[in-house]
Order: C-alpha cells, then structure tokens, then sequence
C-alpha cells in the first residue's frame, strides 16, 4: 500500500494482490519504522458500517470503508473510493501500474 498524506487529504493505493486481500481478510495495514524505535501504521478495515470513519489514534491512521463497496471495488474495474469527511478527503485507489503487471 501506497500512502500520500497532502494537507487535506489521504491517498491510498493499493496493489491488485492488496485490495484483493482487503475485500477477503478486512484488512491491509503498512507500517513504517522510525530511528527512534517508533512507526506510523497506516492500517485500512472493511466494516459492516454505513458511513466509512477516519481517524488517528497512537501512531495509526485507521480508515474504515463499508465491506460491501470494498467488494464490488475489488473485484470490479472501479478505480477509488472517495469520501470526504469534516473537510479531510480520502481517497482508497486501484495502483494501476501495480495492477496492469
């Protein structure tokens, strides 16, 4: 998974295999260390939820999507999922490249 963090917005961008894993499991997650012994999670569940929540809790941005539209993303030619939420846009997306190979 790809993350891009700009100002007002998340963008994440995950491989064939990723959003694949996601429709099945109900979860992705990256996790970048840092040289102080401390990471950033950047961890995306599918819910039985009817709006899909963001937020950012010990080191973790956790994006949840409904687990219905992640599987009809999944396994469609859809691109994204876009929401917007409190004026944070988000943006879960197919790597197309990644995708394509």
């Amino acid at each position: 998974m790809k993350v891009r963090l700009d100002g007002k917005s998340i963008r994440l961008r995950l491989s064939d295999s990723e959003a694949a894993h996601l429709a099945s499991t109900g979860e992705v997650s990256v996790k970048t260390a840092f040289p102080n012994g401390r990471a950033l999670m950047v961890r995306l569940e599918a819910a039985e939820l009817d709006a899909p929540p963001a937020g950012f809790d010990d080191d973790t941005v956790l994006v949840r999507l409904p687990a219905r539209a992640v599987r009809q993303w999944a396994s469609s030619d859809q691109v994204g999922i876009y929401f917007d939420i409190q004026g944070l846009g988000i943006a879960v997306e197919k790597d197309l490249r990644e995708c394509r190979r």
